[in-house]
């Protein structure tokens, strides 16, 4: 509605008075309404930023970028958000509100597109740059002005350091950066969805975004830089080039200013490891491509200036793609389905349920039509989340009539119903609203047609997503996946068949629920070794379990040896003990990584030290970047227990941001006390400690492997920020 009295504005024919009455009411409605930053009238600037850790070196950037150094290339290099440092600071389009109060105030007192300004937040300093507008009359391009020459370099800079040591050090900022718009990279494939023995083709395209014609490494080795991740299965499937490297030529190609080079290929071709799975994550990145031209020891004469384009190429990347390769739903098969949402909430369809419902199901979520879908969650009564119609009858005409005031027979906390709704075809069928029971008794599932059940939660998603409600936060299922029995995942399948969820009607008391120490009330995941009887309810609980008798406790963990591993690397080999007592979900995720070989092959790629300390040596980014994480991150766990002290290891975060660990990790190679209280201290070299001393900046884990463990499942928990 908005939209159509935008454009009769701008009709010619529209009268001025009745185009004043209509200006009038979309202010009002802005002022007054919602406030939702998608009216067309409202201001949007897009903006890029720099964030640091002090004003001295806010304002030596500031300097930097106001004569004319890139702004992109400081950010990549110097800036303290590892979320936006990789993009070169781009924040994309921000409208009033939405960040910081006193970086909106900043970022929207900029009185020109192209200005800078600099302000500081609970994050730290941030140097930002206003770079263009929409929604408002576009302010008109600052005057050019001489510049001053030469530019100016801010001499301070590292995270690490205090206003004192940035005073001393110069920051070597160089105008002429590299850069990572002047080429766009994507990947797609020809389908979402495969079937078992098709040959899945994909292509990947490159297109020249200057004004001056550009040079591209010979399209036969991109594939080489592909990242391939089976979603719960193999993290990184390997990539190999089809053919003999030694005998092939290979060639640069021309691509002219806004030109565009695309090649198809065969996935069978270029993957060391193919299987079927649900789904299937791709991103394409040029760093990678050259570290795969090293490891395959392409001869790479042929590229002028291998260092520079290396350099050139390391921030190239394209948006994930995605594809599944699954078999057709037959009858009597089990299928489930998991739903991302504050935690992962696995439904089983039931095999007897209405066939053609089962199938239109599982056809919608392998093409992605449940992602991205927000949740209406009704308190103790239901979750419930309807897809979108895109002009087709969304869903399947319901096989009988259907009485929408007549409770549904049998329902109990947990089912998984098919909602009554009237189809674009005029018919009433299902298909197109769905819900979770939380209570029987709920009249919103009235005339619904039960087709499933919750049969497994893992991170506690139902009652997150009801305290999300309460908080008057919204939920969306951001994913949803498609599994038939025979792909679950072995973990996954383990907990479903020994019945890790057992919905109820009733709430329970926290202190009667049998779970262990330290597990959090709500959890509906069996510990191990309890029975299935023993699971907490789906209900939220706004009391922490009593603590467990004496006489009830198993013997104490401490008394079982901790986990440990050893790692073999370049310069050396030592043997490290695990803090599982201190850090367990710490612990855990590390042993996830272990033992999927995550860290097989990574570089320690930073070495932090002082001339009165010997520091620290970093390693285990996906990207070789101290900027690399995965895409989720883990909660802090630090404790007095364990300070952090020489040949500890620490889990690397964000110094200003809490529960930002993800996979990279601190070796100190001294006392290291000021990371004490904050950071995560997991573990600590036992045995070949002056291997660890020797590592360098470059120095290469071969491999590390677990030499033993508790008996016990090392499921860990990711951090969901609110």
């Amino acid at each position: 509605m908005i939209r159509n009295c935008v454009a009769l504005t701008r009709s010619k024919d529209a009268g001025w008075s009745f185009r004043s009455w209509v200006l009038l009411a979309l202010t009002l409605l802005v002022f007054f309404g919602s406030g939702s930053p998608s009216l067309e009238a409202q201001e949007q600037r897009k903006l890029r930023h720099i964030l640091v850790a002090n004003e001295n070196v806010a304002n030596k950037l500031l300097a930097a970028a106001k004569a004319g150094t890139d702004f992109k290339a400081m950010a990549r290099r110097y800036s303290l958000d590892v979320g936006t440092k990789i993009l070169g600071g781009d924040l994309d389009w921000v409208s009033p509100g939405q960040m910081e109060p006193e970086f909106s105030r900043a970022a929207f007192d900029i009185p020109e597109v192209g200005g800078f300004a600099t302000c500081k937040t609970r994050y730290g300093w941030h140097v930002i740059q206003f770079v263009e507008i929409r929604g408002a009359e576009k302010p008109k391009p600052p005057v050019d002005q001489p510049k001053e020459s030469p530019p100016v370099k801010p001499d301070a800079g590292q995270a690490e350091e205090t206003d004192s040591d940035a005073a001393k050090k110069p920051i070597p900022v160089d105008p002429m950066a590299d850069r990572n718009d002047d080429l766009g990279w994507e990947v797609s494939f020809s389908d979402r969805t495969y079937s078992p023995g098709d040959d899945i083709q994909f292509t990947i395209r490159v297109t020249n975004k200057s004004d001056s014609e550009l040079q591209v490494l010979d399209p036969r080795l991109w594939p080489l830089g592909m990242i391939v991740r089976y979603q719960f299965g193999r993290m990184n499937v390997p990539v190999v080039f089809p053919g003999d490297v030694a005998k092939t030529q290979f060639n640069n190609e021309m691509i002219p200013a806004g030109g565009k080079i695309q090649r198809s290929y065969s996935l069978k071709d270029y993957l060391g490891f193919e299987e079927l799975w649900p789904i299937v994550r791709v991103i394409w990145r040029g760093d990678i491509l050259f570290n795969r031209i090293d490891e395959i020891k392409v001869d790479s004469s042929f590229i002028d200036d291998p260092e520079k384009a290396r350099s050139r190429w390391r921030f190239y990347r394209s948006e994930e793609a995605n594809f599944n390769q699954l078999p057709l739903v037959k009858a009597g098969d089990r299928w489930f389905l998991c739903l991302f949402s504050s935690g992962r909430t696995w439904i089983e369809l039931n095999p007897q349920a209405y066939a053609p419902l089962r199938e239109w199901i599982v056809k919608d979520v392998r093409e992605a039509k449940w992602d991205k879908v927000n949740l209406e969650v009704i308190p103790d009564q239901g979750i419930i989340f309807g897809l979108v119609d895109r002009g087709e009858a969304t869903g399947v005409p319901s096989a009988k009539p259907v009485d929408r005031s007549k409770s549904l027979e049998g329902l109990a906390r947990g089912d998984f119903v098919a909602l009554p709704t009237k189809l674009s075809n005029g018919t009433i069928g299902y298909g197109k609203r769905f819900g979770i029971v939380l209570d029987a008794s709920a009249k919103q599932f009235n005339g619904g047609m039960k087709i499933g059940k919750v049969v497994l939660e893992e991170g506690d998603p139902i009652n997150r997503i009801e305290e999300r409600k309460r908080a008057n936060q919204e939920s969306m299922v951001t994913l949803a996946l498609a599994w038939p029995e025979s792909l679950l995942p072995e973990r996954t399948a383990k907990s479903i068949a020994e019945g890790a969820v057992a919905p109820v009607n009733k709430k329970v008391d926290p202190r009667s629920a049998g779970s262990q120490i330290g597990e959090k009330p709500g959890a509906s995941l069996n510990p191990a070794g309890t029975s299935p009887k023993a699971s907490i309810p789906l209900e939220p609980t706004l009391q922490r379990p009593a603590p467990v008798q004496k006489e009830q406790k198993p013997a104490p963990a401490a008394l079982k040896p901790l986990p440990t591993v050893f790692m073999e690397t370049d310069n050396g080999s030592f043997l490290i003990r695990l803090y599982e007592d201190e850090a367990p979900n710490t612990v855990a995720h590390f042993i996830h990584l272990v033992e999927n070989g995550f860290y097989d092959g990574k570089n320690f790629h930073r070495r932090v030290q002082t001339g009165s300390s010997k520091g620290f040596i970093q390693g285990g980014s996906p990207d070789g970047t101290s900027a690399g994480v995965l895409d989720y991150t883990i909660r802090d766990e630090p404790s007095p227990k364990r300070p952090a002290k020489v040949y500890s290891l620490i889990m690397a975060r964000h110094h200003t941001r809490p529960n930002s660990a993800s996979s990279q990790f601190l070796i100190a190679l001294d006392d290291l006390s000021y990371l004490n209280g904050t950071y995560t201290v997991f573990g600590e070299i036992i045995s070949g400690q002056k291997s660890a001393m020797r590592l360098s900046e470059g120095s290469k884990i071969k491999r590390i492997t677990v030499r033993n463990k508790r008996d016990r499942d090392y499921t860990f928990e990711k951090f969901a920020p609110k």
